[in-house]
């Protein structure tokens, strides 16, 4: 018999929605601006280090507030070109809430002048003549703090940044702002100048935009898809119209639970919504089920959903359970943002067991079609189950007299496809957690490809004290690692302390190449470290600390392999112990920790999620059965597709980043709800009709329909997922999918053959 609390929604149904809908209507109230994390920072977050570049920036300037007007001409250096960058840049001076704008034709230098140094333009006023545009363009292209940074290092790229007041994208927000900057540029538009906008705030709006665009076509290919599958299945739009409204009403609670809660998810979260929603949704169908089945014997409306929740609630029970374990084996990931998907994951499943078998049943008792069913009702009813018994008989008949077959093709299935698991290697580059063919995203490729590359390393040089990047030995064995650094064919730019040094001497010896190196005389060189101190130059924040005890080598490079990207860290490194004198420190920094730890932390939360679950699951099965056997063949009917389809994402040169790393866990936990739907149903026929054969046979009837309609809708929705605008969301999606479409089978096949042999009491 159905528990009191199923029961009196059932029995009470009036009173029960009255309930439910004023609680309803309090989260709705509290949920209504539910946003996700939208920031840059939620990108930046364990994505292989990027953060680093990031925080780098932020030292030489405001780039939270600051848009990039990148510019792409035939040739930047003609008297065309820079006449349109000088005339874009002097309008954003003049338009409202801007504090400041810079491009080659507004920015300085410095010149010596007798014994100091003054700033003069880097472009001169004009006119220009040719011989001194082509000066402009070989000094530009080949100055260290111009090229890869101003300049792109084919001549055929620059950039203006224009710097907001501090308050304007507060009080005024991203949107207006990004109008306006687009009306400022209006009047430029010619057909040989190409302009791309960029900038922290405006991706974030874009990111927002395209999170919001995704949640709207999930939501109505899930709801089609739900509502297709459910017509199907119960011959009529009356019970899957209920079932899909108590389906809506559930999912319409979870942004406020989750206001409540505190938690605010990533963009990449967005999976989390359809995925708790198709879960809820395989318990309505089991309910729906059973209720039809009743319906078929001539039950009335009460008695029919009374008899459904009593076949199906214990199933469903530890089906929940065994998939919030599946979600909460993600908590074991050093990673915070998979820590907290898999706790409010696993708490979204619970409410909707709770909510399947509480207010939904009362929205069918209240709301569907009263008393017994008619005759036409029951005769297509009986019809329905006349061809699944047939079917069910069939299977059972295969099973019985192919098992060695059917089992040797799932073990060369596994043998085949397992290896390929060993190929999964981590990729969190992070171009691929942007949205896909965003403007941000294309920024980040054009930037990787003609800006030099966004991967930076790190390698800090601790003096030992205070000012100690002040001295010669010190410097001269920076300076020698520095151009080591600068031989290295991936390296596209080097940054460092001494590099400054060697520019200012550069420019005190009039300009010759040959000048580019720390000075002899012991007063320049005090003079040129003492005046940096004097100019506190931005850049200078990025190449040492404020004590002046470390200094930082900065090492630019383009999208690479991490094996690639560590292998010149070591090189450098290698380089910089045997320059540098005793006492110096030599480490890794910054991103070379965060590559390291974001590699590592890949594969460990692959490892450990996935032998989580299977404990977690292995556990829960035992409770459910209390028979290691039972439990120890759910198990390899859960792994079992899990694993292969594994081995063929990593034969198919699938990645793992922070977001497909949850694959796995999440498809275990999904999976091995069939089995032990499955299962639990085999144990009860067994008990009533004596032998194992019969017993599947029965159960592939009772079972397998609702079975296949909520994989159904399980692969559905996560073949959805794959439309996402963001990568990692849609391969999440196409692995638990193909890890679901190949659970099916084995639950329907290979489950029973285990189950025939069966030989426990």
């Amino acid at each position: 018999m159905p528990n009191p609390l199923s029961t009196a929604f059932i029995r009470h149904p009036t009173g029960a929605l009255v309930l439910t809908l004023g609680a309803c209507l309090l989260l709705w109230v509290v949920g209504w601006n539910f946003q996700t994390r939208g920031g840059i920072d939620s990108v930046m977050d364990a994505r292989g280090g990027q953060r680093e570049l990031y925080e780098m920036a932020r030292q030489v300037g405001e780039i939270d507030r600051t848009v990039w007007i990148d510019v792409e001409a035939e040739r930047i250096f003609s008297a065309e070109t820079l006449a349109w960058v000088r005339d874009v840049t002097e309008a954003f001076l003049l338009a409202d809430h801007v504090a400041s704008a810079k491009s080659l034709t507004h920015s300085l230098m410095p010149v010596r002048r007798g014994f100091s140094f003054a700033f003069e333009p880097v472009i001169p006023t004009e006119p220009w003549s040719r011989a001194q545009l082509e000066q402009m363009e070989h000094f530009c292209l080949e100055h260290p703090l111009i090229r890869h940074v101003m300049v792109s290092g084919n001549g055929r790229r620059t950039l203006i940044a224009v710097e907001y007041d501090e308050d304007a994208w507060a009080r005024l927000g991203p949107g207006p702002l990004r109008q306006q900057v687009r009306e400022t540029l209006a009047p430029f538009h010619r057909a040989d100048v190409r302009f791309r906008i960029l900038g922290i705030p405006l991706a974030e709006l874009e990111i927002q935009e395209r999170i919001t665009a995704d949640l709207i076509l999930l939501a109505c290919g899930a709801l089609l898809v739900a509502g297709t599958v459910l017509r199907v299945a119960f011959l009529g739009w009356r019970l899957a119209g209920l079932l899909l409204l108590a389906h809506l009403l559930y999912l319409s609670l979870l942004p406020g639970l989750l206001r409540i809660a505190g938690y605010q998810p990533e963009p990449f979260a967005v999976a989390l919504f359809p995925l708790l929603g198709a879960i809820q949704l395989t318990l309505l169908a089991h309910i729906g089920s059973s209720f039809n089945r009743a319906r078929a014997r001539g039950v009335d409306r009460t008695e029919g959903l009374l008899q459904g929740v009593a076949e199906t609630r214990r199933s469903c029970l530890f089906a929940t359970l065994t998939t919030m374990g599946g979600f909460l084996a993600l908590t074991v990931s050093s990673e915070s943002s998979i820590r907290e998907l898999g706790l409010w994951g696993a708490a979204g499943v619970g409410l909707g067991f709770l909510f399947s078998f509480g207010p939904a049943l009362s929205i069918v008792a209240a709301l569907g079609r009263s008393g017994t069913p008619d005759h036409s009702e029951t005769e297509a009813l009986r019809v329905r189950e006349l061809f699944w018994r047939r079917l069910s008989v069939g299977m059972a008949r295969l099973i019985q007299r192919r098992p060695a077959w059917l089992m040797g093709g799932a073990a060369w299935l596994f043998l085949g496809t397992a290896p390929g698991l060993w190929l999964l290697k981590p990729d969190v580059r992070i171009e691929s957690f942007l949205p896909r063919g965003s403007q941000i995203q294309e920024a980040v490729l054009m930037a990787d490809a003609e800006y030099g590359g966004l991967h930076v390393a790190q390698i800090d040089f601790d003096s030992g004290h205070p000012e100690g990047i002040m001295e010669r030995d010190f410097l001269e064995a920076v300076w020698r690692v520095h151009r080591l650094a600068e031989a290295i064919p991936e390296v596209t730019s080097v940054y460092s302390y001494p590099q400054v040094l060697a520019l200012l001497h550069q420019i005190w010896q009039g300009g010759k190449p040959e000048a580019v190196r720390l000075p002899t005389e012991e007063w320049l060189l005090g003079m040129f470290t003492r005046g940096l101190e004097v100019f506190d130059l931005p850049l200078l924040g990025a190449l040492a600390d404020d004590e002046r005890r470390t200094a930082f080598l900065i090492l630019r490079m383009p999208s690479i392999s991490s094996a690639r990207y560590l292998q010149i860290v070591e090189e450098v490194k290698a380089a910089a112990t045997t320059a540098t004198p005793e006492g110096v420190n030599i480490k890794a920094g910054g991103m070379v920790h965060a590559f390291l730890a974001s590699d590592r932390a890949v594969v460990q939360a692959q490892i450990l999620s996935s032998a989580a679950v299977l404990a977690v699951v292995a556990v829960l099965l035992l409770l459910l059965w209390r028979r290691p056997g039972l439990a120890g063949k759910g198990l390899a009917a859960t792994a079992l597709p899990v694993a292969s389809f594994l081995g063929m994402a990593g034969y198919a040169g699938v990645s793992l980043n922070a977001i497909t790393v949850m694959a796995g866990a999440i498809a275990a936990g999904v999976a091995v709800d069939d089995a032990v739907h499955f299962i639990t149903c085999w144990r009860e026929a067994k008990d009533r009709m004596g032998t194992a054969q019969e017993a599947i046979a029965e159960t592939l009837l009772i079972k397998g329909p609702p079975i296949v309609w909520t994989t159904t809708i399980l692969i559905a929705t996560f073949l959805l997922l794959g439309l996402s605008s963001f990568e990692p969301v849609a391969q999440l999606g196409f692995i638990v999918a193909g890890t679901l479409a190949l659970t099916l089978p084995t639950i329907l096949l290979v489950l029973p053959c285990l189950l025939s042999e069966n030989r426990e009491p």
